[in-house]
């Protein structure tokens, strides 16, 4: 799989990430995207306007049997009404895996390789007590391949009655990063992901090197 990166805006607010609803690591390269989402998985109808039926009984306990052996549908379902655009013309992510973890075993979510082991390595424990869509996290990765990897990314979510959110997001550019800043994302809301610039790169990595 090619590693794509995808960088957002140039300036950043600090933000401890456990406190936001949505986490995202964006990752750019010139020709590709890629996009991962972290959140709780009891949070995730709401937000992406989609039943978690799929992955959990009417009593929120979860069979983790599927997840052990590829999500891409599920994945890309859950994302489907989410509308992606870059400079204003529509895009179609494709999925990676989408993944769940326990409260006790959450792993690292900080940068594009973390984000590529949380979505796809399985981290839950066989029991034969099920687990709960309340004490699980979820994660999932999508690609954009042969486009303008530097454009404007809007990210439009569905209307689905729920209150507003916070999401912290990083950005990154092959692999490295650019930059950290907060949103509030207001039911039926979007995320503008600023295009960023190859110039302005080199000379953020720059002022980066010169630091060390």
């Amino acid at each position: 799989m090619r590693t794509c990166c995808l960088c957002l805006i140039l300036f950043f607010v600090a933000s401890a990430a456990a406190a936001q609803d949505l986490r995202v690591i964006a990752n750019r390269a010139d020709d590709g995207i890629e996009l991962y989402l972290g959140m709780r998985a009891s949070d995730m109808p709401a937000l992406l306007g989609h039943s978690a039926s799929w992955m959990s009984d009417s009593n929120g306990h979860v069979d983790i049997t599927p997840f052990r052996k590829g999500t891409f549908d599920q994945a890309d379902t859950v994302f489907s009404n989410v509308q992606t655009t870059l400079d204003d013309t529509a895009v179609q992510f494709e999925a990676m895996s989408l993944m769940v973890h326990t409260d006790t075993l959450i792993p690292p979510f900080d940068t594009p390789v973390d984000a590529m082991v949380a979505m796809a390595v399985c981290t839950a424990p066989e029991s034969d007590v099920p687990l709960h869509l309340d004490t699980l996290s979820t994660y999932a990765g999508y690609y954009a391949y042969k486009v303008d990897g530097l454009a404007n990314l809007t990210l439009t979510f569905p209307h689905t009655g729920r209150s507003a959110i916070e999401v912290s997001i990083r950005s990154f550019y092959d692999g490295d990063w650019v930059a950290d800043e907060t949103a509030v994302l207001t039911d039926g809301g979007s995320l503008a992901l600023p295009g960023v610039h190859p110039n302005v790169l080199s000379r953020i990595s720059g002022l980066i090197q010169g630091l060390f």
